[in-house]
């Protein structure tokens, strides 16, 4: 009996042990350059983040703007708009997060906590990219890249993926390719994506996994929401100081007021620099100025 316990718990710790092994054979590491325009108060020009990818064999999660990867520089979201202005910091402990499973085709992203907002949990729609490859390559950190070109939700990006590493994962939404995104761009050179280490394979040192919020939303409800944001930072900022005239009795003598509401107009001119310009529920009537990408050649 003792001897048929002993090979049993062999057989299962042996089992145990290869499947870990295969996991970890699958799972990886990728940091990232992300370029994106951010707006300084003035006007919106490029600015630099450190992100990273990490994934095993069926999900994947991209974050940036924690405060472990700010390198002691504060990421800074500023508003002056209609009379109104502050400045706080867009990140947090948790940081911007996209967690997609590709077994259950389930993607939701996370927005991390800026002042007076708090964090929010979006869950997204699942948005298979019409990809074109090329015959161009290149290499990539001693990976051997091959090029492709997709549209998703108004821009064109062109990428560069290796099957050396044969996931089909990659940086912020772009995914979907017979192997790892290193590189990619929009053709505005507004977004970029630049790949500046890869640990593969290796084990993952977070928990890949979807992080929901109190308050949490569906991506046409946030699109609204962030699209009237004007208006949700003054709500929040006057709910803030109703609670603590309540609560302390004191009187303020601050008062915050928009001059007018956010306009098609406002919206179609941020549109124009943010990741996504326009959604698939959206179409060219509605934002007529709007102006889709089309695809390029070599």
């Amino acid at each position: 009996m003792f001897k048929l316990i002993f090979f049993l718990l062999l057989c299962f710790q042996a089992s145990f042990s290869q499947e870990s092994v295969t996991n970890d054979s699958i799972s990886g590491i990728v940091k990232y350059e992300f370029i994106k325009p951010s707006w300084n108060g003035d006007d919106w020009k490029a600015k630099s983040y450190n992100s990273e990818l990490q994934f095993n064999s069926s999900e994947s999660i991209f974050f940036h703007n924690k405060f472990s990867m700010l390198d002691g520089e504060e990421s800074k979201a500023e508003f002056s708009e209609k009379g109104f202005a502050y400045k706080a910091i867009s990140a947090d402990e948790e940081g911007y997060q996209i967690y997609r499973n590709f077994e259950t085709k389930e993607i939701f992203f996370r927005i991390p906590k800026t002042n007076p907002l708090d964090p929010i949990s979006i869950e997204d729609e699942w948005i298979e990219i019409n990809w074109k490859t090329r015959k161009k390559t290149k290499t990539v950190l001693g990976y051997n890249c091959q090029k492709a070109v997709g549209e998703f939700r108004g821009r064109t990006y062109e990428v560069w993926f290796t099957k050396e590493i044969p996931v089909t994962f990659g940086p912020w939404k772009l995914f979907g390719l017979p192997g790892l995104i290193l590189e990619g761009k929009d053709i505005k050179n507004q977004i970029k994506f630049i790949a500046t280490n890869v640990c593969y394979p290796c084990r993952t040192d977070v928990n890949v996994e979807k992080k929901l919020e109190t308050k949490h939303m569906q991506i046409q409800e946030y699109v609204k929401y962030k699209d009237h944001i004007m208006e949700n930072v003054e709500k929040e900022f006057k709910s803030t100081l109703d609670s603590l005239k309540r609560v302390k009795k004191i009187h303020s003598s601050i008062e915050i007021n928009l001059d007018k509401s956010t306009t098609k107009k406002d919206i179609e001119k941020k549109r124009k620099f943010v990741l996504e310009i326009i959604y698939e529920w959206e179409n060219k009537q509605k934002y007529p100025t709007f102006i889709r990408s089309s695809g390029v050649e070599d």
